[in-house]
């Protein structure tokens, strides 16, 4: 297995990706708001890095070469687990916070004061607090106080 530092970068390996997916270079160049020609010189890279073609280009059609068909599930798989970690990451950092959102009046009076201590007991997770100018209901805007809308919400009347 190749050291990290060896590896071609994920701008190469995004770029054959979304070639070898559409089998089209401007179609990819589209997907990732780029040129074709960035495009295109990107799977150059990648092809000189590696010592081999990638694609089979004939007249206006591209094809995955043997080679491409054997890289292009690995990518694609290497994606997904970026994909599936980053998820957990958010996740758990999402699931650790602690959101007040309040008033201005009792954010100014009463949670302006606590807001240190609140941080400094909850040292491990984000905590954000805000003031709000709140409905009818004394719940700031944007919030119902249902727990199912992800936030912890503190009411303010």
């Amino acid at each position: 297995m190749l050291p990290l530092q060896e590896l071609p970068s994920l701008d190469l390996l995004q770029s054959f990706e979304a070639v070898a997916r559409h089998l089209s270079f401007t179609n990819a160049a589209r997907e990732l708001h780029i040129t074709q020609s960035a495009v295109s010189h990107q799977i150059r890279a990648l092809e000189s890095y590696l010592g081999v073609s990638l694609f089979l280009r004939q007249n206006r059609r591209v094809l995955l070469s043997p080679e491409g068909q054997v890289l292009f599930p690995a990518v694609i798989s290497a994606f997904q687990g970026l994909g599936e970690a980053l998820e957990q990451v958010q996740e758990s950092s999402e699931q650790q916070a602690l959101t007040v959102a309040v008033g201005p009046q009792f954010g100014a009076n009463w949670m302006a004061h606590r807001s240190g201590s609140i941080r400094r007991s909850r040292s491990t997770s984000t905590s954000r607090i805000w003031s709000r100018i709140s409905r009818g209901s004394g719940w700031p805007l944007g919030c119902t106080g249902d727990t199912g809308c992800g936030r912890t919400c503190i009411r303010s009347s």
